[in-house]
């Protein structure tokens, strides 16, 4: 918990550091350390360096999302979209192409275009069932942009599908049933 003192020393070793990868490390790990501190154009700043200096690395594309749920968090969500925006085609696992998707939906919603969101939403549940609760959780999502753009119907069967897949003692099956239950004149 002593970010303060962690962040000061990884300043300091930037300029002894000659390994690329000792020096990406103390990059990123100054920005995890300004960003909790709550220090937010530090942190940008250290997670935008790892992303200039290492763009051939899997490093870049760690801090480019790092930097772009930060901002997300602090409900930046413009600046937010623009670099989740920028990862996309670019994730090489597909456990980190469904978080981006994810969270491209999730900033969608907040910024009031669930067509956009829901777009991702369906791309999660549809080209990745497999990835179980990041599908059921999209099709939770997916519902909720339904129902913010007027379309009930669609959003009803999709909790109902849910129920029926997963159980109404499930905990995703739950969720869908108080969403349907909101859903019920």
């Amino acid at each position: 918990r002593r970010y303060r003192e962690a962040a000061e020393y990884y300043k300091m070793a930037f300029s002894l550091l000659k390994d690329s990868l000792l020096l990406r490390n103390a990059l990123y790990n100054a920005a995890v350390s300004y960003k909790n501190l709550g220090e937010a154009d530090s942190a940008v700043a250290y997670y935008k360096k790892v992303a200039e200096l290492f763009s051939d690395t899997e490093d870049a594309l760690d801090a480019l999302f790092s930097l772009a749920y930060f901002l997300e968090e602090k409900g930046e969500s413009e600046k937010a979209l623009n670099y989740f925006l920028d990862l996309e085609g670019e994730l090489r696992k597909p456990q980190d192409e469904i978080e981006l998707l994810y969270w491209l939906g999730e900033t969608y919603m907040k910024l009031k275009k669930p067509g956009e969101a829901l777009q991702c939403f369906r791309r999660i549940y549809l080209f990745h069932p497999d990835a179980e609760n990041w599908a059921v959780t999209a099709k939770l999502e997916a519902a909720r942009a339904f129902i913010s753009m007027g379309q009930k119907g669609k959003a009803r069967t999709l909790l109902e599908n849910v129920v029926r897949e997963r159980g109404e003692t499930d905990e995703f099956g739950k969720a869908a049933l108080q969403q349907l239950r909101a859903l019920t004149p």
